[in-house]
């Protein structure tokens, strides 16, 4: 209530929404990627995540919530006018997403560190087709990763100096590149895997950080929606680029023989489920069963299954996780009086 912090949300079961869409999207950054054999196409899924997030936020905040961060910064052309339909107003993903949103190279020397600074601190506006217009901002990599996964390692004081001349370093570089010298520095982190690894669990960080941020004119800590509302966004991104904040591509979640065998896995049972759905009279499961099968149907879709499925990723507790993603497939067939494959 005090305006101190902005809260934003992710898709309800945290999915990939671009792949939920239409999984040949997997393709725009890895044209000769491997996919399931049957293409998942449903957009209305994408939105049913979405519009259960903003229910949520709205029921427990007392009003709509405008950020969207897509689960792991996954963004499309696809999704937007489904963002813009749950009622949010702006969404952010990585610089990586934007340098080929732009069709540019963004990197950390050269002609492409002025092109970075150019491109990065600043929001843009996705102006689509049908009334859709919100606002995108990208996170500057580089800062983010510094305090997602090497400054717990550091010294608070120093690792709070660090990000603070890093920072003044980008608003040099900036200089009067336009009219009021004001710019966004985006950082955006999975802080909950962070802050246990810090002493004291950041707090020694934080205080540092922002007693520092405190005493300089020319750095203040914004939440999105306060720039937004000062300074909307004043360029358009024709064009956004489908990927993630992980290697600008969707790789992690499809493409390998295990990730696509779940993709068809999910598939089939939804397909059981619309079938049933159809049925005629009494062989149609109730109004209930059929609630909880969509929703079990909703959970399997989310991104953490395909996380541990592939060689991206280890864990001590794959099988566990493997169980729990057929064991919401299995509920899904047996709601709606199907044997499980």
């Amino acid at each position: 209530s005090e305006g101190r912090i902005e809260v934003s949300t992710s898709p309800f079961y945290h999915p990939i929404l671009p792949l939920l869409c239409d999984t040949n999207a997997a393709r725009e950054a890895l044209p000769d990627i491997r996919l399931p054999l049957r293409r998942f196409a449903h957009p209305e899924d994408a939105q049913g995540q979405l519009e259960r997030a903003q229910a949520f936020m709205r029921e427990r905040m007392g009003r709509p919530i405008a950020g969207l961060w897509p689960s792991e910064g996954s963004v499309s052309e696809a999704i937007l006018p489904l963002v813009a339909r749950a009622g949010f107003r702006w969404l952010a993903s990585d610089e990586e997403v934007l340098a080929r949103s732009l069709g540019v190279q963004l990197g950390p020397a050269g002609e492409g560190a002025r092109r970075r600074l150019e491109a990065l601190y600043r929001p843009y506006r996705l102006r689509r087709p049908g009334g859709v217009d919100l606002t995108i901002v990208f996170r500057d990599r580089v800062l983010s990763d510094l305090l997602g996964f090497a400054y717990s390692r550091w010294d608070p004081v120093r690792a709070a100096d660090d990000l603070v001349a890093r920072l003044e370093a980008v608003r040099q570089g900036l200089g009067a590149s336009n009219a009021d010298g004001h710019h966004l520095v985006a950082i955006i982190l999975d802080g909950e895997n962070a802050w246990e690894h810090y002493p004291a669990d950041g707090r020694d960080f934080f205080d540092r950080l922002y007693t520092r941020l405190s005493e300089r004119a020319t750095l203040r800590a914004v939440t999105v929606g306060e720039h937004l509302a000062a300074r909307p966004a004043d360029a358009d991104l024709p064009r956004l680029f489908a990927g993630s904040w992980i290697n600008h591509s969707f790789r992690i979640w499809i493409g390998h023989e295990e990730d696509n065998a779940a993709w068809d896995t999910l598939g089939a049972a939804r397909d059981a489920l619309v079938a049933a759905e159809r049925r005629d009279g009494g062989e149609r499961p109730s109004v209930e069963r059929l609630a909880q099968a969509w929703e079990a149907l909703y959970a399997a879709e989310g991104s953490d299954w395909t996380w541990w499925y592939g060689d991206d990723h280890h864990s001590d507790h794959q099988m566990e996780f493997d169980a729990l993603f057929r064991g919401q497939l299995i509920r899904l067939y047996e709601l709606v009086d199907e044997l499980p494959p």
